[in-house]
């Protein structure tokens, strides 16, 4: 007895089922004669246009699902449409008298004169809208590029302020004589091999002897790196390769002895 009460509720359940499924096909299969999709050329999206009420919306119809979507507005499509004259929902083929047929077609003849009257209507209003609304969108472009020339101009006059006092400050402390110039640079430039820097900084008076803390000196900074073109442009500039700061007290080597173990050390000679 309660094998057949599960037996009636599964059936149940199974018609159900199968009717929805029936009854949801068959309101895709009019939502896709009643909506058409269409193409904004001017935003380059599609929209839904309901070809009985006019209406028109970004949104898809809820009675589509993600399979099933609205035809694209076409002339050939809906000429299509005229000629099929029978619906088919989950292959049942509905047999309709020959007037009910004739009206169908009149009705899609109709619904299709009615888009392209309101596709046309559209096209217009849109044009109008835009001749209506030129002079104001050129305005409106003019004050945008007024705005960011201005703001242009003042971001420019602010860099010439902070530059102007930056320099006035570097003359102030040459003036006072408390000007530190930065000789990290130049040992900085030796290890990279940069020669046009070791070249500016030394014609800018930069001594080539300048050590660290740490008894770094140019010289050694680029012996150690085999920069031979520094080491050339340094001992063109005096420097000293036995300088009293760079050698080591567990190896005293100096910079020289450092370049000689080099494969380029013929060239120094």
């Amino acid at each position: 007895m309660q094998g057949d009460e599960e037996a009636d509720a599964a059936a149940r359940v199974i018609q159900r089922m199968v009717r929805c499924h029936a009854a949801r096909r068959f309101m895709q299969h009019i939502a896709t004669s009643v909506y058409r999709k269409c193409y904004d050329d001017t935003s380059g999206l599609y929209y839904y246009c309901n070809l009985r009420t006019g209406d028109t919306a970004w949104d898809r119809p809820r009675v589509f699902s993600a399979l099933v979507d609205a035809p694209f507005f076409s002339v050939d499509l809906l000429s299509a449409a005229d000629e099929k004259s029978t619906p088919e929902v989950d292959g049942i083929v509905d047999a309709l008298p020959i007037k009910t047929r004739k009206m169908q077609r009149d009705e899609l003849a109709r619904l299709r004169q009615e888009g392209l009257a309101l596709i046309a209507r559209r096209a217009d209003a849109k044009a109008s809208l835009e001749a209506s609304q030129r002079k104001k969108v050129h305005q409106g472009r003019k004050a945008w590029e007024k705005r960011c020339l201005q703001q242009n101009e003042e971001a420019r006059m602010e860099r010439r302020r902070h530059v102007a006092a930056e320099n006035k400050q570097l003359l102030q402390t040459l003036l006072d004589g408390t000007y530190k110039p930065q000789l990290g640079s130049i040992r900085d430039a030796c290890m990279r091999g940069d020669v046009a820097r070791v070249a500016d900084l030394l014609q800018q008076g930069f001594s080539a002897n300048a050590e660290s803390a740490m008894g770094l000196t140019p010289l050694l900074a680029a012996c150690s790196n085999g920069q031979l073109a520094v080491v050339q442009l340094l001992l063109d500039a005096n420097a000293d390769v036995d300088h009293r700061h760079v050698k080591p007290q567990m190896t005293q080597r100096t910079p020289y002895m450092e370049a000689c173990e080099r494969a380029e050390c013929a060239d120094l000679a």
